[in-house]
């Protein structure tokens, strides 16, 4: 029986995700720009024009990458810009952080490693800031 159009459409998203996986890796192992798109490729077990099927440059799967941990990070944390900050909240943000940490330690440290790197704060520091900037805002004032 042929795939329908949710099973090709599932493998896409389950292949795309696998792509960012590698990368994660690859650019937490080796910077942003000592990293390859063949590397990447090889890390996730396909070839570098399938690759280019699922993204178009380095820098869109760097900026897709960054996107996915901002949007993981803030779903963690709950957060809703409408309720003011509290001591209970801020008890809730710092336990949920550390049950990130916890539940996959090795991302978390390739995140941190990621975010370490000047050249991808660099190329991502836009999207990062306009995500982050209401939720930093707050805890400032808190």
């Amino acid at each position: 029986m042929p795939r329908t159009a949710a099973q090709y459409e599932e493998i896409r998203q389950s292949r795309r995700q696998e792509i960012l996986e590698a990368a994660l890796i690859v650019f937490a192992e080796s910077s942003y720009h000592a990293a390859s798109v063949s590397q990447i490729a090889k890390k996730a077990g396909i070839s570098k024009g399938l690759m280019y099927n699922y993204f178009n440059s380095k820098e869109e799967l760097l900026q897709t990458l960054m996107s996915s941990i901002v949007s993981q990070i803030t779903d963690i944390l709950d957060i809703d810009l409408e309720v003011p900050v509290d001591d209970k909240m801020m008890e809730g943000y710092i336990d949920a952080s550390f049950e990130m940490i916890k539940k996959d330690p090795r991302h978390m440290r390739l995140y941190f490693s990621l975010f370490t790197q000047q050249e991808v704060i660099h190329l991502t520091m836009k999207e990062m800031v306009s995500s982050m900037a209401p939720f930093i805002q707050r805890l400032v004032e808190y």
